[in-house]
């Protein structure tokens, strides 16, 4: 059975014939990209927290005590001095992602929750 779904895009009325099934995934899948982004968002959330602590424990170190940093998989011997900022720097654009992660995921609730009015699937 189809089912018709109005809605406004951008200047014009336009209306639309798409099934019962269509409807119902598409909700599916923006909710599953919400869930998706919130996991990743978890997720770097706790690297941040782990960040946050090894940057703590450095700074309480001698600036000339080694330290060692994982680089693409290898393992390398640096000072604390030279460890120190990479990690910060790490941290901060892990930070920026998840600023950026977190705005995208606001604006794909509101379109799942506006497809969701606009099929009336409440």
């Amino acid at each position: 059975m189809a089912l018709t779904v109005r809605y406004r895009q951008e200047t014009k009325m336009a209306e639309t014939q798409i099934t019962e099934q269509q409807v119902v995934a598409t909700y599916k899948s923006l909710r599953s990209e919400v869930r998706q982004m919130g996991e990743k968002i978890a997720e770097l959330e706790i690297e941040t927290t782990e960040h946050d602590r090894v940057i703590q424990t450095l700074n309480e170190l001698p600036n000339d005590r080694k330290a060692y940093r994982m680089v693409g998989g290898v393992l390398v011997e640096r000072t604390v001095q030279e460890v120190l900022p990479a990690v910060t720097a790490n941290r901060d654009g892990i930070a920026q992602v998840l600023a950026q992660l977190s705005e995208s995921i606001k604006q794909k609730e509101a379109s799942a929750d506006e497809w969701q009015v606009r099929c009336s699937l409440i």
